[in-house]
């Protein structure tokens, strides 16, 4: 990445003579003291990420409870069928054992 100079590009990484390399911070310095963000906008973004936090951690747990009544509910089906499964298991094994008398 280049960053531009008043004497050309300055490739990240590289070395800049101590005298210029000061200078650079000093300019780098005075442009962003002068670009302080006005208390109105600070208010309303800290307002709009408090909002969005409340937002999502109502969406995580809507899914978290959406997927523990569907977990729940899969254990309920599951429990039936293997109910069902035994209990044909079982009538088919007595249904083809001898006949005792």
């Amino acid at each position: 990445m280049k960053v531009k100079h008043r004497q050309g590009y300055i490739e990240l990484g590289q070395t800049l003579p101590a005298r210029q390399e000061v200078a650079l911070g000093k300019a780098i310095a005075r442009a962003l003291a002068a670009a302080e963000a006005e208390q109105a906008f600070v208010e309303t973004l800290g307002t709009a990420l408090q909002e969005e936090l409340i937002r999502r951690q109502r969406v995580r747990r809507y899914g978290l409870r959406l997927a523990q009544v569907l977990g729940l509910a899969l254990v309920g089906v599951l429990s039936v069928l293997g109910g069902v499964l035994l209990w044909r298991y079982w009538r088919d094994q007595a249904d083809t054992s001898p006949a005792q008398a």
